[in-house]
């Protein structure tokens, strides 16, 4: 029965603090569009009233608005003598719509407290692929939706939901000893102080009940965003309400890739197929950027699309393994001389020590839960790549493939990310930019004090500690 509450308690904590489906927009969301997509859970093209759009509509929608709003500012840059900057972002895990737009409402519009918006400050074009993640959102899909890899009516999932349910409550039973040495294991990664090992004692019961039941829930709910994140790029999709034959991300690059060429001196370039611009093509660089999850839906994407030739790779404690990224992102960088890769993780310390906003959860990020609790880790290569202690553990004697340039966040400092969902706050992700792309900025100069210190390894080099 204790471990039934516990249970409750869990989905009470999960269904109160995890980011909502639903949305409102304003009238000063209009210029938002032309910057985003909205995929469904099920990869197809969705309105921000959560309509189907059409293939034909999606079509319309990607030329009139994203690809034409890129010839705009492909035009102005190359009158400037500047390249057009493309910058493409995919959110991770553990947000839903409402959360998606509130981030590019911070990044793009600013608010009355943060002054100057990030994308202001820079010459880049940004499209958000904007997907629900949302952890109560995905648990229910596996209680009630999902079946046989298909997502059915409720009326026919819910019969069969208790079933699901107690099977998760039985896991939990039998997991418990491994998940408590999991837990104690991230402990030591701490390097815990009397405060720590205070806080730790207190709250032992409670996440000696919860622990479990994380690692029950969490690892159906992880599995649920993985399938969302695979159907956003899948090459073809079963019959849906859009009649969409691929996920909507997939589409979204497609085009983008459709428009590259090769310029003179052999490198991309952009080639103008709307407006009056004097100028039909001319130089591009592309720049993508995925948190946590979104490095899942990146790798997929670059290996889909060799065509679609980019300049920064920038991923930010991915939640990919090594593993996959060296499948996935290895021949692509292989294959594009000029392209970089760039990693930023937090510390081994703040790894371990972050905790849930109700403080009742096992201590650790995502990537933490992940490795601990929600995927086995059966060779090094498993862990997540966004954790400092698998990228550390991984590469200690050997050089890193394909060649990455490494920064990892310092223990101490009120400046730099601390928190595993801080990569993206706009202070920290100008910080990144400045560090990866200074002259993208509109006033390079404004990256001076903005750029992280010397890199804890750079390109293909051996570990620099």
């Amino acid at each position: 029965m204790t471990r039934v509450w516990a249970a409750v308690l869990f989905l009470g904590l999960v269904a109160s603090g995890c980011a909502t489906a639903t949305f409102t927009l304003t009238e000063k969301d209009d210029r938002l569009a032309g910057h985003y997509i909205l995929a469904h859970e099920d990869g197809w093209p969705i309105s921000h009233r959560r309509t189907a759009i059409r293939p034909e509509e999606y079509q319309t929608y990607i030329n009139d608005k994203i690809l034409a709003g890129i010839d705009g500012r492909a035009c102005g840059l190359w009158q400037q003598r500047q390249p057009l900057r493309i910058l493409l972002f995919v959110h991770g895990g553990l947000n839903g719509y409402a959360t998606d737009f509130d981030r590019m409402r911070q990044l793009m519009l600013g608010t009355e407290d943060s002054g100057t918006p990030l994308f202001s400050r820079t010459q880049y074009y940004p499209i958000f692929v904007n997907w629900n993640s949302a952890l109560g959102d995905s648990i229910l899909d596996d209680l009630v939706f999902i079946r046989f890899g298909t997502r059915q009516p409720w009326w026919a999932g819910l019969p069969t939901a208790s079933f699901v349910l107690a099977g998760r409550l039985s896991e939990s039973v039998f997991n418990t000893p491994t998940a408590w040495w999991a837990n104690t294991r991230n402990f030591e990664e701490m390097s815990p102080g009397p405060p720590e090992w205070t806080e730790s004692l207190i709250m032992l019961p409670v996440r000696g009940f919860m622990t479990p039941i994380l690692r029950a829930f969490g690892t159906s709910a992880w599995q649920i965003m993985k399938r969302r994140a695979d159907l956003l790029v899948a090459s073809r999709l079963d019959d849906n309400p859009a009649r969409a034959p691929e996920g909507a991300a997939r589409t979204l690059v497609n085009q983008l890739a459709a428009r590259l060429g090769t310029g003179p001196s052999g490198g991309p370039e952009w080639n103008i197929a709307t407006g009056n611009c004097g100028v039909r093509r001319g130089p591009v660089e592309i720049t993508v950027v995925g948190h946590s999850m979104g490095a899942l839906v990146l790798n997929r994407l670059l290996a889909a699309h060799p065509a679609f030739r980019v300049k920064h790779v920038v991923y930010l404690a991915p939640a990919s393994s090594i593993e996959e990224i060296e499948g996935f992102v290895g021949p692509y960088l292989k294959s594009h001389d000029d392209a970089k890769f760039w990693l930023f993780t937090l510390s081994r310390r703040d790894e371990a020590r972050e905790r849930d906003p109700s403080g009742l959860l096992p201590r650790g990020t995502l990537l933490v839960w992940i490795d601990s609790f929600f995927e086995p880790v059966t060779t090094l290569g498993a862990m997540r790549m966004g954790r400092y202690k698998g990228y550390l553990e991984y590469y200690r004697r050997r050089t890193p493939d394909p060649p990455v340039t490494v920064y990892r966040m310092p223990d101490e400092g009120k400046n730099v990310p601390r928190a595993h969902g801080e990569f993206d706050d706009p202070p920290f992700l100008t910080r990144i930019l400045c560090s990866v792309d200074t002259p993208a900025f509109r006033d390079p100069a404004f990256c001076d004090d903005q750029r992280f210190p010397v890199p804890t390894a750079i390109r293909g080099e051996r570990l620099l500690e």
